[in-house]
């Protein structure tokens, strides 16, 4: 009896031994080797709101509920985006932060030339002056231009800091509008006709620049060799809001109500996109990769030979986009009304 007393005892033990290895073993949620260990490369439940390694267009932080119109960077973790109130924007490769706000400002557009020279432009909301600010990679600060007043300023590009560029259109003004330039000594405005507006410039080199406006026969582009001025695309019904180029045989113009114009170094041609409200934003990584973003919302792509409307059910957004910035083809920024910032990691 006491024997198989001391079996039955000995069996408990055993399943005892072997119910204890099961609850702690590859169900283990703490800092042991389990599938649910947030080091494990295929665990994406520890993942933050702005995550990398989602798929599609995700929606950002950004810290601002003011709409946003202009984006560009120096690098992957140095990435500027302006705005009304005065609002800048800063994203150093984990997080966006306020850096300027509260100003009686409308900032329209932004460009840089390294880390440590960047311009933004823009507009005093009261009385339409022309704004222009310098960041010189520690502060930003007003630039004195000179020009008349009002002159709101809706694009910049440079190529230089002896070369900077700055669009108007007019605005609400009552100005004519006109173009801009800053010759490192002082700003005047060009004469590129009689009658010119300007909404957006953008160029490859001093030799190489564009710009989207309206004349005496309706709007279009006007290109700079470095020493001429002509008018190879006019008549068209409205702005070209953005301007963006591969090569000097290989650039996009967008606009309103649909409308994509290719430059191929000869002549300017439409091209079919398919969008659902006017173009106000165009980069690319490269001939065969550029994105356009627009008000509807909407982002397109264009893969070198189709434009096509990207799917992006992620973010859930209505906000219209204004402008669309990379550092590379897997590294996309667009942004638009109400504070809205997406991102694209290529997934």
């Amino acid at each position: 009896m006491r024997f198989y007393f001391l079996i039955a005892f000995v069996f408990v033990l055993v399943l005892a031994a072997v119910f204890a290895c099961g609850s702690n073993g590859g169900g283990n949620s703490g800092g042991g080797s389990s599938d649910d260990d947030d080091t494990s490369p295929s665990d994406d439940d520890s993942s933050p709101t702005d995550d990398d390694t989602a798929s599609g267009w995700q929606q950002m932080t950004s810290q601002t509920t003011s709409d946003l119109h202009g984006l560009w960077g120096a690098a992957a973790n140095d990435v500027y985006a302006v705005g009304s109130a005065g609002t800048i924007l800063h994203y150093d490769g984990a997080a966006w932060s306020v850096m300027t706000t509260g100003e009686n400002t409308t900032l329209w557009a932004i460009w840089g030339l390294a880390a440590t020279v960047i311009f933004a432009v823009g507009e005093d909301n009261a009385t339409a002056a022309p704004v222009v600010l310098y960041y010189d990679g520690a502060s930003w600060n007003t630039v004195d231009t000179g020009l008349a007043s009002p002159a709101p300023l809706n694009g910049v590009w440079a190529s230089s800091a002896t070369d900077i560029y700055a669009s108007c259109n007019g605005g609400n003004s009552g100005n004519g509008g006109g173009l801009y330039h800053y010759d490192g000594a002082a700003w005047s405005m060009l004469s590129v006709t009689d009658e010119s507006t300007s909404q957006s410039v953008w160029g490859l080199s001093a030799t190489d620049v564009f710009v989207g406006g309206s004349g005496p026969v309706g709007s279009g582009v006007w290109r700079f060799d470095g020493a001429t001025w002509t008018n190879p695309l006019n008549g068209l019904a409205n702005y070209l809001q953005a301007i963006w180029g591969a090569s000097t045989n290989d650039v996009f113009a967008v606009g309103g109500a649909d409308q994509i114009e290719h430059w191929d170094g000869a002549s300017w041609t439409a091209m079919t996109a398919g969008g659902t409200g006017a173009f106000n934003g165009i980069w690319g990584s490269g001939p065969n990769d550029v994105y356009a973003v627009g008000s509807g919302p909407f982002i397109m792509h264009y893969d070198g030979s189709t434009w096509t409307t990207v799917d992006n059910p992620e973010h859930g957004a209505d906000a219209n986009l204004s402008a669309v910035w990379g550092s590379s083809a897997d590294d996309i920024f667009a942004a638009g009304d109400g504070g809205m910032i997406l991102h694209y990691s290529g997934n």
